[in-house]
């Protein structure tokens, strides 16, 4: 799975997006799943008749609109693009291929060959909803008439060795800010960050000078900017100082989201890891157990204190493995559904 995006307007109903399996939709918080990429009888841009268009990279329910649904699609060579749905994923129609979600190869030999996760900024706060999406190596784009034409938000140029991959949006729509994380595949964070003012008309993006290499996906929570910073752990910006969160010496954080809690004044984060995660222990089968989603209820406290989400020790990771149609063992981990996490 590499996206989920859950319905602002329906409760309960949640879409997630595969890097292998394309839509799946769960009406009940996610206790039952649907197929969704199912070809529809009207579709007569072929839409899933393509490897390339089950790959999705991101997928988001529009602020505005009940039922309608945006996605980022694609894979190596230039398929796929951005999907839009006026039945809450029932059909698909591709709205445009200009944006582009994959790239023919690794970033340089440093990273990952196509991005996934948080690349669907929205703002509701004007008549048209604005759409930004993040693209592999084209910038940032943006559109206000639901996908079907684009406008270039060019990062800056002159990168070496490679041009900025965008790994993760976020929005303040109130100050028409977008916030862009990538992938810097030079060093010394100069190009982890950037802050897209004005954005509705498109104005220049600034570095914000992050003191990390590499942004992996961007969280916008009342007035506070949260970064999945890879080996560098977690990171939080005010908009005027970096400060780390979370940080030891295994976990790669990948993922990042949460939510302000106005009774309390707090922050509750969640962040998620790769496979690199911290070490917990090992059990009497010698599996090796690693923390995969941890929690924080006060993020911006002096210093935070983290719980790894679990009922118990095992449910952490399991090395079980993946294997082929003749049953070979090509050893790729699976890692289970969490529980116990509310």
């Amino acid at each position: 799975m590499e996206a989920v995006a859950a319905d602002p307007h329906t409760p309960g109903r949640v879409i997630t997006g595969g890097d292998l399996w394309g839509f799946h939709r769960s009406l009940n918080y996610g206790l039952d799943w649907t197929p969704i990429n199912i070809r529809d009888a009207a579709d007569t841009k072929g839409v899933f008749t393509g490897e390339g268009t089950f790959k999705v990279a991101a997928v988001r329910f529009s602020l505005k609109t009940p039922d309608l649904v945006y996605a980022a699609v694609g894979q190596g060579g230039g398929f796929g693009g951005f999907l839009r749905s006026i039945n809450a994923g029932d059909s698909w129609v591709l709205a445009s291929t200009v944006p582009q979600f994959a790239g023919l190869g690794n970033l340089d030999g440093v990273g990952q060959p196509r991005s996934a996760g948080n690349l669907i900024a929205l703002d509701d706060t004007q008549s048209a909803e604005f759409i930004y999406v993040g693209t592999f190596h084209q910038g940032v784009m943006r559109s206000k008439d639901g996908g079907t034409t684009w406008a270039t938000l060019p990062l800056p140029t002159g990168w070496s060795p490679s041009p900025p991959y965008v790994r993760g949006l976020a929005n303040d729509a109130t100050n028409n800010v977008v916030y862009v994380g990538c992938f810097d595949t030079t060093t010394g964070g100069k190009h982890s960050i950037y802050q897209i003012a004005s954005a509705r008309s498109g104005a220049a993006a600034a570095s914000l000078n992050a003191p990390f290499d590499h942004a992996e996906e961007l969280a916008f929570i009342n007035g506070i900017l949260f970064v999945a910073a890879r080996e560098a752990g977690l990171y939080a910006y005010d908009g005027a100082k970096w400060t780390n969160l979370y940080l030891d010496s295994a976990s790669e954080i990948i993922s990042v989201d949460g939510c302000f809690d106005s009774s309390s004044g707090k922050f509750i984060l969640y962040a998620g890891t790769n496979q690199d995660a911290k070490l917990e222990n090992k059990d009497g089968n010698g599996n090796q157990h690693y923390y995969s989603v941890i929690r924080c209820l006060d993020a911006l406290a002096d210093k935070p204190q983290w719980t790894c989400l679990t009922g118990s020790a095992s449910n952490i990771r399991q090395d079980m493995k993946e294997g082929d149609a003749d049953g070979h063992d090509l050893g790729f981990p699976w890692w289970h559904s969490l529980d116990n996490i509310a």
